[in-house]
């Protein structure tokens, strides 16, 4: 059976890192660009992904959403999923139309994992989703690693 692949834009090197080992590991074929110039190059170059993963404040000339309207334009159906520390970014997917979500930083990598496989399994005709996760329950905070942009050490089998 043919993998998933999943295209990450994020400018936190660590981040990005830990995100494509931990999809990896979860059986995706992952694609990482750094900035927003790098995913065009990307998008143009590649056979092919099933899934934007993007951040919105990138460096370079195109910003995440911009990638995000460019991949559309190359991969019509392409689900988008846009995550920012900025809840008001949820408002710049209405340009992206349909198959996108917001998820505000931070946000647990479960929450990541279980909107890709909904995203991914949906017909392409659904609405947009905009999902802002501005408070994150307590519960069980040991089994739901929280992600969040800094230079903490990282550990894949825990938290960032």
């Amino acid at each position: 059976m043919t993998s998933i692949r999943v295209l990450i834009v994020e400018d936190e090197a660590d981040i990005r890192t830990l995100l494509a080992e931990l999809l990896r590991h979860d059986g995706y074929e992952v694609i990482e660009a750094a900035d927003g110039d790098q995913a065009v190059v990307l998008i143009d170059g590649s056979h092919g992904f099933d899934l934007l993963l993007t951040g919105v404040q990138l460096p370079g000339l195109v910003d995440g959403i911009q990638v995000a309207a460019y991949a559309r334009q190359r991969y019509r159906n392409v689900p988008v999923i846009v995550v920012s520390a900025q809840p008001s970014n949820a408002q710049l997917l209405g340009r992206l139309v349909s198959r996108s979500v917001f998820i505000g930083k931070p946000y647990r990598l479960n929450t990541l994992l279980e909107t890709m496989r909904r995203m991914l399994a949906e017909p392409v005709l659904d609405p947009v989703h905009v999902l802002v996760h501005s408070s994150l329950p307590t519960t069980d905070a040991a089994a739901t690693p929280l992600l969040w942009p800094t230079r903490a050490s990282l550990d894949v089998n825990g938290a960032v």
